[in-house]
């Protein structure tokens, strides 16, 4: 079996391409991008938890959250980001 590190230096690509591991990236507490997004478990304007693809969660706490974006597994929550936490 092929390692995935490996595999993705012989394809020229990043290893979290290849890999279950999911990459967050936060601005200014008010715009959160979220890789290998699997579903969106539950919805409101203080709270959005998100299945992912390592099957864990990720909830996301603030004030007027919203889903900017959605595809292919890439998600974008916008609005006062407060708390992120892995479940």
């Amino acid at each position: 079996m092929i390692k995935i590190k490996k595999l993705a230096r012989w394809l020229s690509m990043p290893e979290e391409v290849l890999s279950s591991s999911s990459y967050l990236e936060l601005v200014d507490f008010s715009s959160l991008s979220v890789e290998n997004c699997e579903e969106i478990a539950c919805f409101s304007a203080n709270k959005i938890e998100l299945k992912l693809r390592d099957k864990s969660k990720l909830e996301v706490s603030g004030q007027d959250l919203q889903i900017k974006q959605l595809e292919h597994k890439m998600l974008v929550v916008v609005g006062t980001i407060d708390q992120i936490r892995k479940l």
